[in-house]
């Protein structure tokens, strides 16, 4: 069952209803001249759907992942101050909310601390959670916390680590990104070129683009054309993905 982190609400989807349609449309005028092109459009508009939704969750995620990593360096503040592991927990939330106080981390963290309050144990929620989310961090820091209180350890010592390598992790991200901002720009301009192309020979040649729109054997050339870029931009993002 889908996390209720991660279903669009109604503004998300008009918008994405919205983009998709002026996608198709664009495409049925630059491919078939006609807006009836979009017929042709049709089998891939869930494809559409799906990136859109796949890159909603995938921005959601990373948002939960950053602010838990920052959640995590408070965490450690406090267990470091003499707060046992349940009430460092509370105040961080505490604290935590003041800054970000609209982030879907912090609703989450109110949940856990709500179950605190009914005798729940932390590594229960915190597994919950990470199953929720399906965040490595979040999963990896529940089974830290179990096989701390199982086999004992030093829960401090041992949160303050995961904090240090989940903030380096960050900045190798980071600078991962960085590297890699230009190629997806570059490969943004490179789907789009043909497109241009396209619309330029029209608007400057358009008889000599007739055939293409004019005859069966034409039509069949352009619906190749674009299936081919439509296959293009999902390689190119496939590629440009990089996980740390």
């Amino acid at each position: 069952m889908e996390s209720k982190l991660f279903i669009p609400d109604i503004k998300w989807r008009i918008i994405s209803v919205l983009k998709i349609m002026l996608i198709c449309i664009g495409l049925a005028f630059v491919f078939y001249d006609s807006l009836t092109g979009c017929i042709f459009v049709l089998p891939v508009v869930p494809l559409f759907w799906i990136c859109e939704k796949r890159n909603f969750i995938e921005e959601r995620r990373r948002s939960i992942k950053e602010n838990f990593k920052d959640f995590l360096m408070l965490l450690s503040g406090n267990l470091g101050a003499g707060y046992s592991l349940e009430n460092s927990f509370c105040h961080s939330c505490q604290e935590y909310g003041s800054g970000y106080k609209d982030s879907l981390l912090f609703g989450e963290l109110q949940h856990i601390v709500k179950g605190l309050e009914y005798n729940k144990r932390l590594e229960d929620m915190l597994i919950e959670f990470g199953e929720k989310t399906r965040i490595k961090e979040i999963e990896d820091f529940a089974e830290l916390i179990v096989t701390a209180k199982i086999y004992g350890g030093n829960i401090i010592k041992l949160i303050k680590q995961t904090a240090d390598n989940y903030r380096e992790n960050s900045m190798t991200e980071l600078e991962i990104n960085t590297m890699i901002a230009s190629k997806k720009m570059e490969s943004r301009v490179m789907l789009l070129a043909p497109v241009l192309i396209v619309v330029y020979m029209r608007l400057t040649n358009g008889e000599y683009m007739n055939v293409l729109y004019e005859t069966g054997f034409g039509g069949v050339v352009m619906t190749i054309c674009m299936y081919l870029l439509i296959l293009a931009f999902v390689i190119t993002n496939k590629i440009i993905k990089i996980g740390v």
